[in-house]
């Protein structure tokens, strides 16, 4: 008899160039804190087309609990929960991260013009998703693709993969409008292109060489790995999800209750050349929200209209202006919300008060 698990929501492979051909390399996972637990102290990636490296070992860093904060207040539901051990969440969109990351790799050689591809797999894909064809069947593969820049070799290396500054949020209540943005930055100040990426089995022997070996997992019909989210089709009123291709921003609304899985696709180009691409896979869970409607708050730009602010700055420039939001509604207690607004990105100091310390290029953002 085959054993599954079923606690793995999703995650993704990224790189830093630490100087000459050194790497370090980040592998992140998501878990669904109602299945089992994740209790290995080291992963490995593995290693495709290179001609020394083949695996690279990851050591256990951290683990966040990355459940949706609130308040809780009479009349309102619980605050979701991790908990610990297996079976440790109290209910849907209770989610851990868990980072491994590796020590310094020396990468010497020129990729092919496919890439050095870097993988993780696993057969304990979550076994809640909606728009998966029976998902226990299935497992789950992670993967990024570093490619040559500039037909240069890997040493001394010039180029980190993109990175993401914002953790998935995961739970959404039915008939709310839903943005999310990754905030995902290139170090090296490369461009970035977004895309619906294909959500990838898990491969147990064999090269790496998709859709052949891991083959893409089925979708449900109706759905695919480019609508990935309930159409009207479903049920009325829905929204299927759209991403910007320039800001990778996913936005989409469902009346349809279920758990979405989804892979976010990262193309990163200098000069026109493509040299690196990562690939997340993430889940959006829709849940109803029986006897209360809760609007997103209005923000308001500063200096003009629309939805959206932007200008440019030189380094050290002093900048002020105000953000104002405001959310009207009150918590099923009568008590007013409360809104908190957190800045992402890597031109960021430490704390968001150091200047010297804590993002990519000085002076940082304070």
């Amino acid at each position: 008899m085959p054993a599954k698990a079923s606690h793995i929501m999703g995650g993704e492979i990224t790189w830093t160039c630490l100087g000459g051909g050194n790497y370090q390399f980040n592998l992140v996972l998501y878990r669904d804190c109602n299945g089992l637990a994740l209790v290995d102290p080291a992963l490995n990636i593995e290693v495709w087309g290179h001609s020394t490296v083949s695996s690279i070992t990851c050591n256990l860093v951290s683990s966040v609990d990355l459940s949706p904060e609130c308040t809780q207040v009479g009349g309102g539901p619980p605050e979701l929960d991790c908990g610990s051990g297996t079976g440790g969440g109290n209910g849907a969109g209770a989610i851990q991260k868990f980072l491994y990351q590796s020590a310094p790799v020396f990468l010497s050689g020129i990729p092919p013009s496919s890439g050095w591809a870097f993988t993780y797999d696993s057969f304990s894909r979550n076994w809640d998703l909606s728009n998966i064809m029976t998902p226990f069947s299935y497992g789950i593969t992670l993967s990024a693709i570093m490619y040559p820049v500039n037909g240069g070799n890997a040493n001394p290396c010039s180029d980190s993969s993109p990175q993401f500054a914002q953790d998935p949020y995961v739970l959404m209540c039915a008939g709310t409008d839903f943005q999310f943005n990754s905030s995902a930055y290139d170090p090296d100040n490369d461009s970035l292109v977004y895309s619906w990426g294909v959500p990838l089995d898990q491969f147990v022997s064999g090269a790496f060489n998709p859709p052949v070996n891991p083959a893409p997992v089925p979708f449900v019909a109706g759905y695919s790995f480019n609508n990935p989210t309930p159409d009207a089709s479903f049920a009325g009123g829905n929204i299927p999800a759209v991403m910007d291709p320039a800001s990778g921003n996913i936005s989409f609304l469902s009346n349809t209750l279920g758990n979405f899985g989804l892979v976010q696709k990262i193309d990163s180009y200098r000069n026109g050349q493509l040299i690196s691409t990562v690939n997340r896979e993430i889940q959006m869970i829709v849940i109803a929200c029986p006897g209360y409607n809760n609007n997103p708050p209005v923000i308001d730009p500063p200096l003009m209209g629309g939805t959206s602010f932007s200008e440019t700055f030189f380094a050290g420039d002093l900048i002020n202006f105000n953000i104002d939001i405001s959310d009207l509604e009150l918590l099923q207690n009568g008590v007013p919300q409360t809104v908190t607004l957190t800045p992402s990105g890597n031109y960021f100091g430490t704390g968001f008060t150091n200047p010297l310390a804590g993002c990519d290029y000085t002076p940082c953002a304070t």
